[in-house]
């Protein structure tokens, strides 16, 4: 496919918007637009040949595409400005193909005869985004504030978030009083009391956010104002201030209570957070075995991780915690997503797995332990062979939960990583059944 270059002076337009494909055994520019440019952005453009005949697109769900069939043709672009006033702006645009380049140059059109022509020929080609934009605010005219929601349209301005800027949006929500707060997120905390954002919040307040899709990054972000798409809904506008660690040292110095609470890892921060809600107990009884009904085991702990060490509890069930492969000395097994741990037992001869769930963490002293409560227990097995064990007597939840963990149990023993714990049967309690 050629490379595609783009030559223009406009805001409205960027190479990424450009790209060529095969039309009609030839290659060609095309030209596109994405549902989220279009509502982050406020606006939408449309195509046509210089005999004023519309470009064909195509249209659906993820926004437009624009099959440039003709070498020269103009561009109207409409865009939202405040309330519910939208602008025209017109364009030529010239595409020339020199080997295996294709070039696109778009400069402004000032001619008010032929934009007026242009005009023209829009409003009976398409739907307007101001027309579009109407029907969308007619249906909140069912809704129990009605008149509220259009004077709040009309004292906003449509949103315009830059391309690749430091803005972003948050759903806010008109109230019975017609006034905008924002709407509560789960993942945007105030900077000062780390509680999360809701309510009426005044434009100047900081927030912060740990990305939930990017691994020890934090953002610092102050609410802009409100503003109003063409669908009708209202945004909270937000600007990234400072983003760690990439400006750690500028966070340190002007918010360093922030920073000593929130400037860290995903992980350690995750296991401050499990540490802070530990219960204190005045008596931990130290002596346990596998089989009671709640065990408090004591943690070791690094800068990120809480854990234990493998030895009567062998691994996690369902949860991606590898410390025991690591190659580490004893193996550990990582407790901070409060996994479901699964320990292998023998019992006169005979197999049974027993599963425990770590619920938190219990403080007595200045020593922190895991409790852990026994969830489920196996039947018994009179044999470790998988392709000997009859799992279809179990209700199909246990079976499939048993049969991968004797899975688990078989490839560790393999390694020599874990050996059952041996219970005497006289001594097994009552919390385990003999059957």
């Amino acid at each position: 496919m050629k490379k595609i270059s783009l030559k223009t002076d406009s805001p409205f337009f960027r190479p990424e918007q450009f790209e060529t494909e095969m039309f009609n055994g030839r290659e060609i520019p095309v030209m596109k637009i994405s549902r989220e440019e279009y509502l982050n952005e406020s606006f939408m453009f449309s195509l046509y040949s210089l005999g004023l005949d519309a470009i064909p697109y195509v249209k659906d769900d993820t926004g437009r595409k624009y099959l440039c069939v003709t070498d020269s043709f103009y561009i109207v672009v409409e865009r939202g400005e405040k309330g519910f006033d939208t602008s025209f702006h017109y364009f030529s645009a010239d595409v020339k193909t020199k080997g295996d380049e294709i070039s696109v140059t778009i400069g402004a059109l000032e001619d008010r005869e032929l934009t007026g022509e242009i005009y023209g020929k829009f409003i009976e080609n398409e739907c307007s985004v101001a027309d579009c934009f109407n029907e969308k605010n007619m249906a909140f005219s069912k809704s129990h504030n009605s008149l509220g929601h259009l004077k709040m349209i009309e004292s906003t301005e449509f949103i315009r978030l830059p391309y690749k800027g430091n803005q972003r949006k948050i759903m806010a929500r008109l109230g019975y009083d017609s006034k905008l707060t924002v709407t509560a997120h789960s993942d945007y905390r105030f900077l000062d009391s780390g509680k999360h954002i809701t309510g009426d919040i005044a434009p100047g307040t900081l927030f912060y956010i740990r990305d939930p899709k990017v691994r020890n990054k934090v953002d610092i972000v102050k609410l802009r104002g409100f503003a109003h798409d063409f669908n009708g809904e209202f945004w909270a506008v937000l600007e990234e201030i400072y983003s760690y660690p990439a400006d750690a040292e500028k966070i340190k110095e002007e918010y360093p209570d922030f920073y000593d609470r929130e400037c860290a890892s995903d992980a350690i921060i995750e296991k401050n957070e499990l540490l802070k809600t530990a219960k204190e107990l005045p008596y931990i009884r130290r002596e346990y075995k596998i089989g009671d009904r709640i065990l408090h085991m004591p943690v070791e702990m690094t800068a990120a991780e809480i854990s234990i060490p493998v030895g009567e509890l062998h691994f996690a069930v369902g949860a991606k915690c590898y410390g025991h492969l690591a190659g580490r000395e004893k193996g550990r097994l990582r407790l901070n997503g409060l996994p479901l741990l699964c320990s292998l037992a023998e019992i006169d001869r005979r197999f049974k797995l027993l599963y425990y769930k770590a619920t938190g963490f219990v403080k007595c002293g200045d020593s922190y332990y895991a409790e852990l409560k026994l969830e489920r227990q196996s039947n018994f097995f009179d044999s470790l062979d998988t392709d000997w064990i009859n799992f279809q007597d179990m209700e199909p939840q246990a079976r499939a939960a048993d049969k991968a963990a004797m899975a688990c149990a078989g490839y560790l023993m393999f390694r020599n990583i874990i050996t059952p714990v041996i219970i005497d049967k006289d001594n097994a309690g009552e919390n385990i059944t003999k059957e």
